[in-house]
């Protein structure tokens, strides 16, 4: 394994801490917050960060603003452009986290996938587990432009599925379809944060809550769906 390469997916606090100043690794703050939660990710960045790290804002900026759906995403040249311009290139290993531990990460995580990036890992854990091993922080506005990255976009078509093609789907018994949600707005028990969406889930699905895989200590264990549903 050359020095900065990724062991997995997943990457440990410590391994972070050890290789966080190789060439070519670059942090991603991904941290985003419910809609009524009161909070600013990017003002908690700028107060608290893994030094070096850039805000990756997929909630409006890196997006596609035509849609009138949150944080859809974008295209594959709007994607090069904006990542470009945070200095990023196709040649670095990216390590992305977010501030609740393991939340809104692996969303960045994928949108890498999907265009064509494979050097990309999450922080288990994220900012609470770098703070637990000891890691520097560094807080402030970054005035300071990055210099231009070179990133080009490869967009994978089989790592994303639009809604008309998802519909298709869910009647096919070979095709499961796991709700991320907590349970309770799995079921209706609980309203959706955002006004004017309809309490429920999708016909056919399966509850699988992010926070229930998130608890077992690697997020990367697999998931024995026959014993879990």
């Amino acid at each position: 394994m050359t020095k900065n390469s990724l062991p997995s997916s997943v990457v440990s606090a410590d391994w972070l801490l050890e290789h966080a100043d190789a060439g070519n690794i670059v942090i991603l703050d991904a941290s985003w917050f419910m809609p009524g939660s009161g909070r600013d990710a990017r003002a908690e960045w700028e107060s608290e960060r893994i030094p070096g790290a850039v805000f990756f804002d997929f909630d409006k900026e890196i997006c596609d603003k035509a849609s009138s759906l949150p944080h859809m995403l974008p295209g594959a040249e709007q994607f090069a452009s904006q990542v470009s311009e945070l200095g990023i290139s196709n040649k670095d290993t990216l390590v992305v986290y977010d501030s609740h531990g393991l939340f809104s990460s692996p969303r960045v995580w994928w949108m890498f996938k999907v265009m064509g990036h494979d050097k990309v890992a999450v922080l288990d854990g994220g900012l609470p587990a770098w703070k637990a091993v000891g890691g520097s922080l560094e807080s402030g506005v970054v005035t300071e432009v990055p210099e231009k990255g070179q990133f080009s976009a490869n967009f994978r078509s089989e790592w994303v599925i639009d809604a008309q093609a998802l519909m298709e789907k869910l009647a096919d018994p070979q095709v499961v379809v796991l709700d991320a949600r907590p349970a309770a707005r799995f079921y209706a028990q609980q309203p959706e944060p955002r006004e004017g969406i309809r309490s429920g889930h999708m016909p056919n699905a399966k509850s699988l809550p992010f926070g229930s895989v998130g608890e077992r200590r690697q997020v990367s264990v697999a998931i024995n769906t026959e014993t879990t549903f």
